[in-house]
């Protein structure tokens, strides 16, 4: 319909050339008529001038079919013009509309900048920047739209301008920014920006791509990855420890049958009872170790469900379980008031309480008064459950090496060396964290843990234990 109404047009507007030269042709053909019928010849001879008179008429007549023809070539041809330059506008319009409807139903947030400041945005745009209407983004400062700093610790301003050199000599040029929408969130975008010459200078094309989702995946993609490496580290140093220290005992067994053999040909009955001791002694240390490693394997796939656990029940009854060593070594326990609602498997979470406790009574030393405090201190994160004694002590360096498999900073203890590794893996398994703290030798040391509250006390509990001054009200128990 466009092109119809087009050449409709066209003709309209060259109606008056294209009717002259047919008029003046019609003129021509007249005067050769009335010239053959001899009409205004026989007038002209009773004047006497009859031929001159002929031959001009004729002469008229032809000059006017001739430039009746002139006329309607040049008629012609300006019409093929015009037609043609209708033609070019009409597909400049289809392709301008074609523009327009990308531009405005991209999915993909556009912006065409000139100077400083936006002359063009889509639909996308505004709803990326959290804008209520194209105005109000058009009326947005470009710098507005950025933080001051990007996410590599550059000024917004000094990097801009550095993309925006590259465009301009580049024609375009394509990187990852850093935005933010008009409530404040910052959000991460790929952007392929183009520099486009108009008049004596440029316009720039930018086409903004959200890549939130992305970059979550591939932060997600990076913890895994490390994860895997740790766990590769830790399976490497599993193995290495696993044999060298299953391997231990059996050398020792090994070594004492030689031995045993011998005492056996000499008689000396008290040699072989020793002897047997020793055997004993490291094939019940191989046992041991074997049950501590299955133990640890099974953490993580023998998790039961998670419920709330008051940790003063798992205090209690782990004080109950370690009282023959706390009565032993006389140790004072010292428990917090209002310790928080853990969140997790109960048999679980109570080895991990029950192996600080033994852990700490075992690490003493040789003091007068040996006292291990149980409680809770409030942290941004959360609360954060310690267990802290004042016994030997740990140097900074082997605040990471106490929680690895095997690892004792006495090995002349009771033990395999395997209780922090469980008490680690359980908690990194229920999601928390928990570390070390000390000053050093001879000033005691606190192990400090920190677990997902029960789902009733939600942020509400953590926020109060933010604010929440550490309790000092103690019970005593030995």
């Amino acid at each position: 319909m466009g092109r119809t109404h087009q050449r409709t047009y066209s003709a309209r507007r060259w109606t008056r050339p294209a009717w002259l030269a047919v008029g003046l042709l019609a003129l021509s053909a007249l005067l050769l008529a009335l010239i053959a019928r001899d009409e205004l010849g026989g007038a002209a001879l009773a004047r006497g001038d009859g031929a001159a008179s002929a031959w001009m008429l004729a002469l008229l007549g032809v000059a006017f079919a001739a430039l009746a023809l002139a006329v309607a070539r040049e008629s012609w041809a300006l019409h093929r013009r015009v037609d043609q330059q209708t033609r070019v506008e009409e597909a400049l319009r289809e392709s301008e509309e074609k523009y327009r409807v990308l531009f405005s139903r991209s999915a993909d947030g556009t912006l065409i900048l000139e100077g400083d400041r936006f002359i063009e945005c889509n639909d996308a745009a505004v709803k990326m920047f959290g804008c209520d209407s194209r105005d109000q983004l058009l009326r947005t400062h470009p710098w507005e739209v950025s933080p001051e700093t990007q996410s590599d610790g550059r000024a917004s301003h000094d990097k801009a301008n550095e993309m925006i050199a590259i465009a301009l000599r580049e024609g375009t040029h394509r990187f990852e920014w850093d935005h933010r929408r008009v409530h404040g969130e910052v959000f991460p975008v790929e952007v392929l920006l183009t520099a486009i010459p108009v008049g004596g200078g440029h316009v720039l094309y930018s086409i903004l791509r959200d890549i939130t989702e992305r970059k979550r995946i591939e932060r997600d993609r990076e913890r895994l990855i490390q994860k895997l490496e740790a766990q590769n580290a830790e399976l490497e140093r599993f193995t290495y420890t696993v044999s060298h220290d299953l391997k231990s005992p059996l050398i020792t067994i090994n070594g004492y049958l030689g031995i045993l053999r011998d005492d056996v040909a000499r008689g000396d009955a008290g040699a072989i009872q020793e002897d047997m001791r020793r055997m004993g002694a490291a094939a019940d240390k191989m046992v041991g170790l074997l049950g501590d490693l299955l133990e640890l394997s099974r953490i993580g796939r023998l998790v039961g469900v998670s419920r709330p656990v008051p940790l003063a029940e798992l205090v209690r009854e782990a004080v109950e379980l370690v009282g023959g060593q706390i009565a032993q070594r006389g140790v004072e326990i010292v428990v917090g008031e209002d310790p928080p609602i853990l969140f997790g498997d109960r048999p679980r979470l109570l080895e991990v309480v029950q192996n600080l406790i033994d852990n700490a009574v075992k690490y003493a030393g040789d003091q007068a008064a040996p006292r291990i405090e149980i409680g809770c201190r409030p942290s941004p994160e959360g609360p954060v459950c310690y267990v802290r004694d004042n016994g030997v002590g740990i140097e900074p360096a082997y605040f990471e090496k106490v929680f690895g498999l095997f690892e004792q900073l006495d090995p002349t203890l009771e033990g395999t060396g395997i209780g922090l590794a469980l008490v680690k893996r359980i908690v990194e398994v229920h999601g928390g964290r928990i570390w070390v703290e000390s000053e050093g030798l001879g000033k005691g040391a606190t192990f400090c843990f920190r677990l997902p509250l029960a789902p009733a006390q939600g942020a509400d509990a953590a926020r109060d234990a933010k604010h929440a001054e550490p309790e000092d009200a103690t019970t005593a128990a030995s």
